[in-house]
């Protein structure tokens, strides 16, 4: 009776998504694409107030990944089946966990986590994995996977997958063009997979968009956050050691978790301590008796870093070539509380512009690095925009950035 009465609510929300012209015939397509039925853990996002909205992939039994920008201000619904309206299983997200340095006015970071009620239990998890090494050089074909529209504003939301080809790896990011395939509007936080020996491993996440669902599209690289969030996330729900990132849902198995001391936007899973030979290796005793990393916190100010993801404040600035930069934040000289204690803000010259950057006390410095990053606006949105900005780093930024994605 119960499964009966949600299949009817959930078409009563389908139909007052869907255009009145939708047809059988349209349902087998999406743009240059075909039906899913194969990959379950491909699953459909259900707002109970605007019906589907986004799409997500399972990433353990209780865990789905999307995009940041399908979060609502009320619980989402995960339904699981090629047809939302006809589904396998139907779960309710208990946790809505957002990447801490997502940034909706330029779409970086664009990840985040759902922390399912119930393990799904008919489908499998899928492994996350890189792009293949020179993906954008070398145009590698990725499957676009979602429950997105078939033309903007047009289709009902059923599984579709298709191909496009990379054209542009960054990052955090990369860019596709269809192959024939394109993501369109509902495929937000959909699954763009690589094949490799024995099956497919997610290497992307969709975030933005063009209008017109022709031309092109930015993914989200997982390889990029799978070692800082995603990974933590997924082990935190069945227990996080003392020293281990963690988030709504994690499971301390020794203690609390609790906000770093020098960067309130992350968590560590910490417990009591006398001294700091009571705390494992890495970790102190601070003043009120509890574990802590030494400062920096990783991801904290001044935190060593290898890419944006990695940093809370979004910037992780390098010099030119290095594998590893610090993280940083843009800051004023005439506000002094726009550093924290132990920082400094300081104006450096980079030839083309003096930009002010938080420097920790102390001599050092780097020359400017391009971390480039893609603008745009969510394909919630779909809103074509030209992004033009000012990259800001500790030492280190791109001066401009001029893209349209």
């Amino acid at each position: 009776m119960m499964r009966t009465l949600a299949r009817v609510l959930l078409g009563i929300l389908l139909l007052g998504w869907l255009p009145a012209e939708a047809s059988p015939e349209r349902r087998a397509l999406i743009r240059n694409g075909t039906l899913d039925t194969r990959r379950d853990a491909i699953v459909a996002l259900l707002s109970p107030h605007a019906g589907v909205t986004c799409s997500g992939t399972l990433i353990a039994p209780r865990v789905v990944v999307t995009a940041a920008h399908c979060l609502r201000n009320e619980p989402l619904h995960v339904i699981v089946g090629p047809d939302p309206s006809d589904w396998r299983e139907y779960l309710v997200a208990i946790e809505q966990v957002a990447h801490p340095a997502w940034n909706p006015l330029t779409s970086q970071n664009d990840v985040a986590v759902l922390l399912l009620g119930q393990p799904v239990a008919t489908a499998r998890p899928v492994p996350l994995g890189p792009l293949p090494p020179g993906a954008g050089e070398q145009g590698a074909s990725v499957t676009v996977v979602g429950y997105g529209h078939t033309h903007f504003g047009e289709g009902d939301p059923l599984r579709r997958e298709g191909s496009a080809r990379v054209v542009h790896a960054g990052d955090t990011r990369f860019r596709t063009e269809p192959a024939p395939a394109q993501v369109c509007q509902g495929d937000s936080g959909g699954a763009a997979l690589s094949g490799v020996e024995g099956g497919e491993v997610l290497v992307g996440i969709t975030s933005t968009g063009e209008p017109t669902c022709s031309d092109w599209a930015v993914f989200m690289r997982i390889d990029a956050y799978a070692p800082d969030f995603l990974e933590p996330f997924v082990r935190g729900v069945d227990g996080a050691t003392t020293g281990e990132r963690c988030f709504p849902g994690t499971v301390c198995l020794e203690g609390p978790c609790r906000p770093a001391p020098d960067e309130p936007a992350l968590s560590f899973c910490s417990r009591r301590c006398a001294a700091d030979g009571d705390c494992p290796g890495g970790l102190v005793c601070e003043a009120q008796g509890w574990c802590v990393h030494a400062a920096p916190s990783p991801g904290a100010l001044g935190a060593r870093c290898g890419h944006d993801a990695q940093c809370a404040s979004g910037w992780c600035a390098r010099r030119e070539q290095a594998p590893e930069g610090t993280c940083t934040r843009h800051c004023s000289p005439e506000d002094a509380t726009s550093c924290p204690a132990g920082f400094s803000c300081q104006e450096e010259d980079f030839g083309q512009a003096r930009f002010e950057l938080c420097r920790a006390a102390g001599p050092g410095g780097c020359a400017a690095h391009g971390t480039t990053s893609p603008g745009g606006l969510a394909l919630a949105l779909l809103s074509l925009v030209r992004v033009t900005r000012t990259r800001r780093g500790r030492g280190c930024m791109d001066v401009t950035t001029n893209t349209t994605w």
